[in-house]
């Protein structure tokens, strides 16, 4: 933990307020384009005081958003360039439960963000030279304009990159919800599973060697392990993937040792260095995920193997039974034979993966609030089409010299790429392919891991102690779950989120388990509120809400025009200048005006329509709009709230 505040201090920046000033930054990754900016990662090099600039000597790297125009499409990774911008902390929306992006960014070693307008930044030169990492990323962004030239579009060449290279920007939502429901997103993911499958084909290749002579086994284990760091390096060296390297780097080294290659103390030494290397590591989900399930491997698999294992006389007996009926064979006499084998085999693979869901469903749980309930049956299929994928996708690279031929691999890979997505497909929209909207906080997950180490020692040696102890900590786990539940249950309320796209939403909760959510916007609102604040009602233990159209009348709520009543409140949700110099003869009285950007009059250009008792700004204004509105409202004697400060506000009916 001290080394990690230490790390987590590198990312102080003295920032100057609310007050532009001129820097000089280079962009140290290729920009990325979005919807109406260019996101850019560079490197402080220095801040201009009088003229002078004042060098940076400790590396602060900044996420900058530059206005999209002509000159900002030629940015380039190297770019040293001077800008007039205002750097801040990563900011977070403030609503209840959603994911903490500020902590995210400093986590990954981002100091700050900042956005800066057209004309407010100029080009002094480009740095030619490279780091290690970015001649890394360099190779893997030539594989994936092979995979493009051979014909790989859409889902497929999304899927492929994401497999074999890492590269995961151009996956899409759905396909991610695909896999993610079907239990196989850790597929997408490059990390342990691949490197496991790559250094598994090594092995089969090298083995031989050092089986006829033993003395080249050292070397033929040195060989693996440089092929499999080249593999990281050509992938572009990302963290997951070095990290798997280096896992698998200590197994080939423990391999050398007569002893048992792989336990607990190889795995925790691994660890232990890993994270004095880097201690953020530990704040890591890929990380969390990759140790918690070979530890659950390691220790859940074999108890259970042992426990649900069918007895080689049955395994026999079924073996004899399948040959006779099906392949007409009368050979019962031979106990041990390849259908046998198979049975093992499958039996597993079966209980791998049931270990290691059985390991990483409390941290799924906790950080993506579902669970895939058909991880067996998925998984059965998916590691060997996965292997082929990418055993064939490396066969198909080396085949460069012989374009027809590599053309000729690449459409037998499109076709397995369409068989596994549209199986995935078919798997995720099976009846309780997922159990949704789960809640688990930090107490709850450490109390299930140690439920699962007795219910371990219990699988090992089963006492009547160990299992009135298990069966207490599972009713203490249920008991607290009862008053987490009991101690969450959301009275009659009205929720303002914040949002900083120019959305604005209101949630009504009746005190009884249903709510009503009506968003207004241009950046698709009911889709970017779901994805960010669906854990707060789900932590409150809630149905999904009811999304109000723009025109609605129930017994409970109606909304019109943008207005809703709801409680004996009257809300009125703006976002464009539709009010705008409108006059009536009686005004409407307005307990809340909700305003974002998008609304461009004054708050004086309302008062012929309304009377407001309460405004509350949204954080999508510029500071000098919001300055303004605040002006106006001390000089109308107007209460104001504004989110970007206090974050999503919940008022009690």
């Amino acid at each position: 933990m001290i080394l990690a505040t230490l790390h987590l201090h590198q990312t102080n920046f003295n920032f100057s307020g609310k007050t532009p000033s001129i820097y000089e930054v280079k962009i140290s990754d290729k920009p990325v384009p979005k919807q109406n900016s260019i996101l850019c990662h560079v490197a402080l090099e220095g801040k201009y005081q009088n003229k002078e600039i004042e060098i940076s000597h400790d590396k602060k790297y900044f996420l900058l958003y530059f206005a999209k125009d002509d000159m900002s499409h030629t940015l380039k990774r190297g770019n040293i360039l001077t800008i007039y911008t205002h750097l801040s902390l990563p900011q977070n929306n403030g609503n209840p439960d959603e994911f903490d992006y500020r902590r995210y960014l400093i986590r990954n070693g981002i100091s700050g963000t900042g956005y800066v307008a057209s004309k407010h930044w100029k080009m002094l030169g480009n740095d030619s030279n490279l780091s290690f990492f970015q001649v890394a990323q360099d190779y893997r962004d030539k594989l994936i304009r092979v995979f493009q030239h051979l014909g790989f579009h859409g889902d497929n060449f999304a899927v492929l990159s994401a497999l074999t290279v890492g590269y995961m920007n151009d996956l899409s939502s759905e396909i991610k919800e695909v896999y993610s429901v079907a239990g196989v997103s850790h597929v997408l993911s490059l990390s342990g599973l691949h490197i496991g499958i790559l250094y598994a084909l090594l092995l089969f290749l090298f083995s031989p060697l050092w089986k006829r002579w033993p003395m080249l086994k050292p070397w033929m284990y040195a060989i693996i392990v440089m092929m499999l760091w080249g593999f990281a390096f050509f992938t572009g060296a990302q963290p997951p993937v070095i990290r798997s390297v280096i896992m698998a780097t200590v197994y080939a080294l423990s391999c050398l040792q007569p002893n048992k290659p792989l336990s607990l103390n190889t795995l925790s030494a691994t660890a232990f260095f890993m994270l004095l290397y880097n201690p953020l590591w530990m704040y890591d989900v890929g990380f969390q995920l990759s140790f918690v399930s070979i530890a659950a491997i390691l220790l859940l698999q074999p108890p259970i193997y042992r426990l649900l294992a069918v007895r080689r006389k049955s395994v026999t007996s079924f073996s004899i039974y399948i040959k006779q009926k099906i392949f007409k064979r009368r050979d019962s006499a031979i106990k041990y034979d390849w259908m046998s084998s198979f049975l093992y085999a499958i039996w597993g693979v079966v209980t791998v993966s049931i270990a290691a869901q059985l390991g990483t469903a409390p941290l799924i749980a906790h950080y993506f609030h579902q669970l895939p309930t058909h991880f067996l049956i998925t998984n059965l299929w998916i590691i060997p089409v996965t292997t082929l994928v990418l055993y064939l996708a490396c066969f198909m690279l080396l085949m460069a010299p012989f374009p027809t031929f590599q053309q000729q691999i690449a459409d037998v890979l499109n076709y397995l790429l369409d068989l596994q997505n549209e199986m995935l497909h078919a798997t995720a929209g099976w009846p309780l392919a997922s159990i949704n909207q789960l809640w688990l906080d930090g107490l709850e997950v450490a109390m299930l891991y140690f439920i699962l180490l007795i219910t371990c020692r219990c699988l090992k040696r089963c006492t009547f102690q160990r299992v009135s102890f298990m069966l207490l900590c599972i009713l203490l786990f249920f008991t607290y779950q009862l008053y987490d539940r009991l101690s969450n249950i959301p009275s009659r309320t009205i929720v303002f989120y914040n949002d900083s796209r120019k959305n604005l939403n209101v949630h009504c909760f009746d005190g009884r388990g249903e709510s009503w959510l009506f968003c207004v916007g241009s950046h698709k609102p009911y889709y970017s509120l779901y994805k960010s604040v669906s854990p707060y009602w789900t932590h409150l233990h809630l149905p999904t809400p009811h999304f109000l159209p723009s025109d609605a009348s129930l017994n409970h709520i109606s909304v019109h025009n943008g207005i809703v009543d709801y409680g004996g409140k009257r809300i009125c949700l703006l976002c464009d200048n539709r009010w705008l110099d409108r006059k009536c003869e009686t005004k409407l009285n307005v307990d809340y005006l909700f305003l974002s950007s998008s609304y461009k009059g004054r708050l004086m250009d309302l008062t012929n329509l309304f009377n407001i008792r309460k405004v509350i700004l949204n954080s999508s204004f510029s500071d000098y709009r919001r300055e303004l509105i605040e002006q106006e409202c001390k000089k109308m004697q107007i209460p104001y709230i504004d989110l970007s400060i206090n974050g999503a506000l919940s008022v009690s009916l």
